[in-house]
């Protein structure tokens, strides 16, 4: 087994990225189209063992049959040389199915093969997620980027970096500092304003309690007056039939009085109507039989008219029979 302090070489690390870039490529390679210079930026830090050295290197672009690809020189920091791992295309790795920060292994032999099998592991994830790798290739810049001409990686010096960083905690610590006072003041102006709207809400809620009881009173109010005025209404409407009543009653035996004496004066008319015809019936009769007694009388006359022309009669016939008689 080699010695695990070991250092890749910079032709398994290039190799590496010369296979990344031409998967990507492959990928993309419909995507980019009209693009100005048909290139895609590289992007990703690759993690490296402390006492890597710069060596002479190809050029920054290495060139492919379809593009040109553009690979920017990646900064190595403090922080990182501490760690074992090789960050690829961060939010590749954070969206596919390896994970972020995946131990190498500290063998030498056996480093080669390890990022031989991450770039077939890219490859798939390229596949999978070709939009999203796409568009992280496409980014112009990468942080912490440096002129360098090397394709892949600079030695920084680590006391130098030391010092930086310790600049940069200062600042962060201060920056961190400024943070914390502004985050109490606005977490003590965020209070003040709650403590305000809560104030203003129980201001407003108290008044709309207070509006609601003076609603609820003035409505049970005017539920007693309108409740009053309808019993007053009912005692009213109540004396009122009770004063129409009387009056019909009244009214009832004033039409009996006079339908009484309508009917008293009717009996009476026509009690005298018939008298008056009970009258005239006996006037007629007394009439008729006067005229009777008289027709009678007439007859009788006139009988006794007839009777005395007959013996008128018989007497002279018997004086001429007798005359005859005697002149015989």
């Amino acid at each position: 087994m080699n010695e695990p302090d070991k250092a890749m070489s910079l032709t398994d690390i290039e190799r590496f990225v010369q296979v990344t870039c031409d998967q990507v490529m492959e990928k993309v390679r419909s995507d980019i189209n009209d693009a100005d210079d048909l290139s895609v930026r590289g992007s990703g830090i690759f993690k490296i063992r402390p006492g890597l050295r710069n060596e002479n290197s190809t050029d920054s672009r290495a060139s492919t049959d379809i593009s040109t690809i553009e690979i920017p020189t990646i900064t190595i920091t403090e922080d990182q040389l501490d760690d074992s791992s090789v960050i690829i295309s961060e939010a590749t790795l954070r969206d596919g199915t390896g994970s972020e920060g995946d131990e190498i292994p500290e063998d030498g032999n056996s480093a080669q093969g390890t990022l031989k099998g991450r770039a077939s592991s890219l490859k798939f994830k390229v596949r999978r997620f070709g939009s999203k790798v796409k568009d992280i290739f496409k980014r112009s810049t990468t942080p912490e980027v440096s002129p360098a001409p090397s394709p892949v990686g600079e030695y920084i010096d680590i006391e130098e970096e030391k010092r930086r960083r310790k600049e940069e905690e200062k600042e962060a610590e201060k920056k961190r500092k400024m943070e914390e006072i502004a985050r109490k003041e606005e977490e003590k102006r965020r209070k003040d304003e709650e403590e305000k709207a809560r104030k203003e809400e129980e201001k407003r809620r108290k008044a709309e309690e207070e509006k609601k009881r003076r609603d609820e009173e003035m409505e049970r109010e005017y539920e007693r007056m309108v409740y009053e005025m309808e019993k007053k209404a009912e005692l009213e409407a109540a004396k009122e039939r009770e004063r129409q009543k009387k009056r019909d009653e009244k009214r009832r035996k004033e039409e009996e009085r006079i339908r009484k004496m309508k009917e008293e004066e009717e009996q009476r008319r026509l009690k005298g109507e018939e008298e008056e015809r009970r009258k005239i019936r006996e006037n007629e009769e007394k009439r008729r039989k006067q005229a009777e007694e008289e027709e009678r009388r007439i007859r009788q006359l006139e009988e006794e008219e007839e009777r005395r022309r007959k013996r008128q009669e018989e007497e002279k016939e018997q004086k001429r029979l007798i005359k005859e008689e005697s002149d015989c």
